[in-house]
């Protein structure tokens, strides 16, 4: 049963959302909504044909990338508030195409207020992490766009720091800094951020390859585990490493 105010009596999942629903996919029925349902539709499909089905769709929808953008922007404001994972999947998709007639999208999900916490265990589930984390795969999106060169991202990024919300400040200057004007906004980013943010200025998107690792995960344990016990991490192939992953 869904997770909601009425009922709590047991633990639930934290991706089981609660609330009245209307219908779940609020996709219309033309041309454009088709290709965007199809490819929704892809980006969960598993088997041996799964990935060439998913770029052969990718292709389509951005053969038509004007007239999706239209469809996506039309189910995102008919889609019911606490549907998380399929509008986080709209921006996904609007990511996906790499089109900057995105980025009026991407302005109106980052610029909307985060709407105030209505869960009531947030340590379970918490609405206002799902709306940031939205709002952040949206800034992605825009930053793509900026690495690319386009002025307007650049700018929508510098805008995302006068944001109150932390999680989008960060996110803005990360995306900035994946530019090549990142040396010459740095004292700007700095003036905009409050003095006990300054630190953001020095973080940096790593390799998992490139960040220590604890040599011995038993070290600060109250009880040690018997010699032996400790498993073996495991080994990634090489070859994947930079396999860029399919959207989920």
């Amino acid at each position: 049963m869904p997770n909601s105010p009425d009922n709590r009596s047991a633990p639930k999942a934290s991706d089981i959302l609660y609330g009245k629903r209307k219908n779940q996919i609020q996709i219309s029925k033309s041309p454009s909504g088709i290709l965007l349902r199809n490819f929704l539709d892809s980006m969960y499909r598993q088997g041996d044909n799964a990935e060439e089905e998913y770029q052969r769709l990718q292709k389509e929808l951005t053969d038509h990338a004007e007239e999706v953008l239209v469809e996506i922007a039309r189910a995102s404001n008919d889609c019911v508030e606490q549907d998380y994972a399929f509008r986080l999947a709209l921006v996904q998709v609007a990511a996906a195409l790499r089109h900057p007639g995105a980025l009026p999208f991407f302005a109106s999900i980052v610029k909307t207020p985060i709407p105030s916490e209505k869960s009531q265990d947030p340590h379970s589930f918490s609405t206002v992490a799902e709306e940031t984390i939205i709002r952040t795969m949206a800034i992605d999106g825009i930053a793509e766009h900026a690495k690319s060169g386009n002025e307007s991202a650049l700018n929508l990024l510098i805008e995302c720091i006068k944001l109150p919300s932390f999680s989008i400040r960060r996110a803005a200057i990360q995306g900035i800094f994946s530019t090549n004007q990142a040396d010459q906004l740095k004292e700007r980013i700095k003036d905009l951020l409050p003095e006990d943010q300054h630190f953001l200025l020095n973080l940096r998107r790593v390799s998992v390859r490139e960040v220590p690792q604890v040599k011995d995960p038993t070290s600060h344990l109250s009880t040690k585990l018997p010699e032996g016990r400790v498993p073996t991490p495991p080994n990634f192939p090489e070859e994947n490493e930079n396999k860029t992953p399919k959207a989920y």
